[in-house]
């Protein structure tokens, strides 16, 4: 894999993020606050929180070949944007950046600085495999980017964000919660259910996909929105004899018959927005393109 230069990226390329190894001491050094960052235990245990949850949705999805595991937590899109976005500066001032969502909502910054994150190990640089197939692709993608991040009410959930771990936790056999549906209700029933769920998750988010804004999510939905919808795997585990698809289901409405499942191999592919950046990392529509190394 190519190691890349800032200059590389183009506009409409997704940046998906690997976080070093969990470390114990970064949660104690939070919660001893020695360098007085948070006002009270609140604060220390949503800090704690957001520790946390990079390896939650990373241990929860392992990814299609678990023996190159990666710590894979986040996604951001390259984008044109003026880093003045809300200011009182009359003369706006427009840079490639990185758009995202966090803590702060939907915000930018520069390759540069976040390169130096002692949080990002490796930066996987994604290209559309089609883009060149698309009439003004970065103008498509870049409009969107811009109607995303100049909407300031945008907030970042981090409800969807603990929801993407519980949804990586069924849909791969490693998953606990997927153990826990197939031993109770054998594996046509539990993967019923959990196309079931993941179904109407996605079908929930098409009409509240602003109050689920999530870093992948706002991914997904950019280029979604941009009428040039990434494919995402739906149900994947991690042993090639399990994959199970069922189709042709009105799961809104629950009207489910036994006789109308129908299995294939090895899984269907939809364009759902509710998905993890490894989600998005593997999907079909994508080519991981080489990679950006942490700078000291």
């Amino acid at each position: 894999m190519k190691e890349l230069e800032h200059s590389d990226i183009q506009i409409g390329d997704i940046l998906i993020f690997e976080y070093p190894d969990f470390n114990w001491e970064e949660v104690e050094n939070i919660w001893k606050n020695k360098e007085q960052k948070y006002k009270n235990q609140s604060e220390k245990l949503k800090a704690i929180g957001w520790y946390l949850i990079h390896f939650a949705i990373a241990w929860c999805d392992p990814g299609k070949n678990p023996e190159t595991y990666k710590n894979i937590y986040h996604a951001a899109i390259w984008g044109n944007v003026d880093i003045y976005r809300a200011s009182t500066l009359e003369q706006p001032n427009f840079q490639d950046r990185i758009v995202q969502a966090g803590t702060r909502g939907i915000d930018q910054a520069s390759l540069k600085d976040t390169m130096k994150e002692p949080s990002v190990q490796t930066i996987y640089v994604c290209r559309h495999i089609n883009k060149t197939k698309f009439d003004d692709f970065e103008t498509k993608i870049n409009t969107v980017i811009r109607e995303y991040y100049n909407n300031t009410s945008l907030k970042y959930s981090f409800e969807t964000a603990w929801l993407l771990s519980v949804l990586c936790s069924l849909r791969y056999n490693t998953g606990t919660l997927y153990k826990v549906l197939v031993k109770k209700y054998g594996l046509t029933k539990a993967s019923l259910l959990i196309l079931s769920i993941t179904t109407l998750v996605q079908y929930y988010s098409k009409f509240h996909k602003k109050e689920m804004i999530a870093c992948s999510p706002l991914v997904a939905d950019i280029f979604m929105d941009a009428k040039i919808p990434l494919a995402i795997d739906t149900l994947v585990t991690t042993k090639p004899e399990d994959k199970l698809t069922l189709v042709d289901l009105d799961l809104v409405s629950w009207d489910i018959n036994e006789k109308d499942i129908k299995l294939e191999m090895p899984f269907s592919v939809t364009n759902d927005t509710v998905v993890t950046p490894r989600q998005i990392m593997e999907s079909q529509s994508v080519a991981i393109i080489g990679y950006l190394s942490h700078k000291k």
